[in-house]
């Protein structure tokens, strides 16, 4: 096997972080938490809780970043609803441009062995660390400080089930999503959260073409569901 990727954080260099919550205001046009920061605490001031599973209840700690987008709460119920099926005892999964970590958690809460978590920016990546030994679940996580595009050169390793949400304004990151249908195993999903467009409509056709069995809207933001099919393979 291959090297993974460019470096693979270790687990417990932030410790002994204290969470205090700001002030927080729901936006509903964007479909996200405006973050007023807490100044007691500049590096965790926000906690984002695991809905359901094993982990139901436990919180992530996570920064206040003028650059930090956290999915909201329902988003990721719904998601973790449409993939619960899939989310069994003996499940791998990733989280690539992983940012808090809060889906793999949730994969992790609802039945997947393990999640390898990818994160290029080393203080994000060092936090989902921290947060993975703060719950008890370090042994499950494999947190890997690394572009996507080199990762996926790689090639080291194969998924049930990926999540995919890489920043909204990267168009080449957007571009990713049939490489990383090639990181599945036969049958696994993909599931590919981007920025809404102008103008798009709320009910979304699927394109069996691309293997794209499902799509919803969520405000300001638009999920995918993709399966790999032995069609896909064809058309790779």
């Amino acid at each position: 096997m291959g090297q993974r990727a460019d470096h693979i954080c270790p687990y417990g260099v932030l410790q002994g972080t204290m969470a205090i919550v700001p002030f927080l205001v729901y936006n509903p046009i964007f479909n996200r938490v405006i973050i007023f920061p807490n100044n007691h605490n500049d590096k965790f001031p926000m906690k984002l809780r695991i809905i359901s599973g094993e982990l139901k209840g436990r919180y992530i700690l996570v920064p206040d970043d003028a650059g930090f987008r956290p999915t909201l709460e329902r988003t990721r119920e719904s998601v973790a609803e449409i993939l619960k099926k899939r989310l069994k005892s003996g499940v791998k999964a990733a989280d690539f441009c992983a940012g808090s970590g809060a889906f793999g958690f949730e994969m992790l809460s609802r039945g997947a062995v393990s999640v390898d978590f990818v994160e290029k920016e080393r203080a994000a990546a060092l936090r989902i660390s921290e947060n993975a030994k703060r719950i008890g679940v370090e042994e499950r996580v494999n947190v890997i400080c690394s572009d996507i595009n080199k990762f996926i050169d790689n090639r080291a390793a194969f998924y049930n089930v990926i999540f995919y949400d890489p920043p909204y304004d990267d168009e080449k990151l957007a571009q990713l999503v049939p490489e990383l249908l090639e990181l599945l195993k036969d049958g696994g999903v993909l599931v590919y959260e981007r920025k809404r467009r102008l103008g798009e409509k709320k009910i979304i056709a699927v394109d069996s073409e691309k293997n794209m069995f499902d799509a919803r809207i969520f405000s300001d933001t638009v999920v995918e569901f993709y399966e790999k099919t032995l069609l896909t393979e064809e058309h790779s």
